[in-house]
């Protein structure tokens, strides 16, 4: 083939696209579909499966990217990147014409002239004669609507057109703010850490914990009728009292059975679990008291219940050697206690301190027997905001990068200095900062800066089209109607 009969070259591939052959993912094969099912639809313009409809011209598009690419083909992502694309289309094309702006017949013939270029980038009258005039006309129309695109993003965003560094059209990024924001990546630190796992926490103090606090973990028998109100409540209890009705009888008449079976006992039924239920913890006390068999006065929920409790049977103390009563106790622990945890792997990371301080963090490690590891240089960047730079680490430092504490420690530091312990998810870490570096400023990265706070624009453009009121958006319910026949 001779060099310029490419019909992809620069902008023009756009056009290329819309005009390859279908390969249509196999859900758009079922008559349904190509009848013409509508997902949603923007300012009166229907978003349909019509076979040439705009929707089913971006889910071939998309499908055939993901295929030309060897990339798998979820239908539902491929169906609602369609959907997306198709809106924004409309939207701009909306913003487009509402301003007037034709398109020239000047702009889409120079487009199609860059189609055929010969090897040297000159037009080429010979093959654009290979070409019938019925194609040309076809392209001719889809281009018309892809400038009207274009118009919309280079008035906005400008990024097609620029003049120097600069664009000529679109938001403006200010050089202070450009800047600013470099200013805030300038300085990017790394890190040799090491950490304690939470999960680490030894059974032996567990066992401690669990023997001084025997009584949370009691197991109590109890049947209970739950109603919404305390009127309700004491009506019941007043029925019980005269023997109008059974307790076990006015369980399925009136309790919601919400805390128990559908029998009525209780399925939380250690002390600690009982005394979160109730809004006044004194009440517990009352539970305590009452006789095996008695009832207890209606007792209000944290969700605003009121509760009648039947004692069945004297509590029964936990056995801390049972090993699911000592996985209840840990996990409790976990969840009530984590400040024993913390405090236990703090006065480890001070221990371990203190021993790097008095010779060097490598000997530290080998003595307590714990990994070294490195954070590569990062900015100050909470939140991981893509301007700066991501903030990358692994697992035991899941969530660093919202963590103030971690940050404010990381670069208040000196270098070569050793932290104190900080709590990060579920480890205590302990940092020594080792390297320093400085971001690079040059051309280069005042572009890719740019770059990113258009993407912002873009996003947060895109985002105000899906909330507009004139879209119609019935996507994830038709969806799944058609694709898995829910109704």
């Amino acid at each position: 083939m001779k060099k310029g009969v490419l019909y992809t070259v620069g902008s023009i591939i756009i056009l290329v696209i819309s005009f390859i052959a279908f390969i249509l993912p196999s859900s758009l094969g079922s008559g349904s579909e190509m009848n013409g099912t509508v997902y949603g639809e923007y300012n009166g313009r229907k978003i349909s499966t019509k076979q040439g409809s705009d929707f089913t011209q971006a889910i071939a598009n998309h499908y055939n990217s993901a295929k030309n690419n060897g990339t798998e083909t979820q239908t539902g992502t491929i169906y609602y990147s369609a959907f997306y694309d198709t809106v924004t289309k409309y939207a701009y094309e909306d913003f487009v014409n509402a301003s007037g702006y034709k398109v020239p017949e000047e702009a889409i013939n120079r487009k199609i002239r860059e189609v055929f270029t010969d090897e040297n980038g000159k037009y080429d009258k010979k093959l654009a004669r290979q070409v019938d005039s019925s194609t040309i006309a076809e392209w001719k129309k889809q281009l018309s609507t892809d400038l009207i695109f274009q118009r919309f993003s280079d008035d906005v965003f400008g990024e097609s057109k620029t003049l120097g560094k600069e664009s000529i059209y679109g938001i403006k990024t200010s050089d202070a703010e450009t800047a600013f924001l470099e200013s805030l990546a300038a300085e990017k630190r790394g890190f040799d850490y090491i950490t304690y796992s939470k999960s680490d926490y030894p059974d032996e103090e567990v066992t401690k914990f669990a023997v001084s606090n025997k009584d949370k973990f009691r197991k109590y028998d109890l049947s209970l009728i739950v109603c919404n109100d305390k009127a309700e409540a004491e009506k019941i209890l007043n029925r019980i009292t005269k023997e109008e009705i059974t307790f076990e009888d006015a369980i399925p008449e009136y309790s919601t059975m919400y805390y128990s079976n559908t029998e009525g006992k209780l399925l939380n039924d250690l002390e600690y679990q009982i005394e979160n239920m109730l809004k006044n913890k004194e009440d517990l006390n009352q539970l305590k008291e009452i006789a095996t068999g008695s009832l207890s006065l209606p007792l209000e929920s944290l969700n605003d219940e009121f509760i009648i409790f039947k004692k069945n049977a004297a509590p029964v103390d936990c056995d801390i050697t049972n090993e699911e009563t000592f996985k209840t106790i840990r996990q409790y622990v976990s969840t009530y206690e984590s400040g024993l945890i913390e405090d236990y792997f703090s006065a480890k990371a001070v221990q371990f301190t203190t021993k790097a301080l008095n010779s060097d963090f490598d000997t530290a490690c080998e003595e307590y027997g714990l990994t070294k590891k490195s954070i590569e240089p990062f900015a100050l960047n909470y939140g991981n905001v893509s301007v700066l730079g991501a903030f990358t680490a692994g697992d035991d430092l899941d969530g660093a990068y919202k963590n103030e504490n971690f940050l404010k420690t990381a670069f208040s530091m000196k270098m070569e200095e050793i932290s104190s312990p900080v709590v990060v998810g579920n480890n205590i870490v302990v940092l020594k900062f080792t390297k320093t570096e400085t971001a690079q400023k040059d051309e280069t990265s005042y572009l890719s800066l740019n770059a990113q706070l258009t993407g912002y624009d873009k996003s947060s453009a895109n985002q105000s089209i899906l909330k507009n009121p004139k879209l119609k958006d019935n996507f994830l319910n038709t969806f799944y109607q058609q694709m898995y026949d829910v109704e």
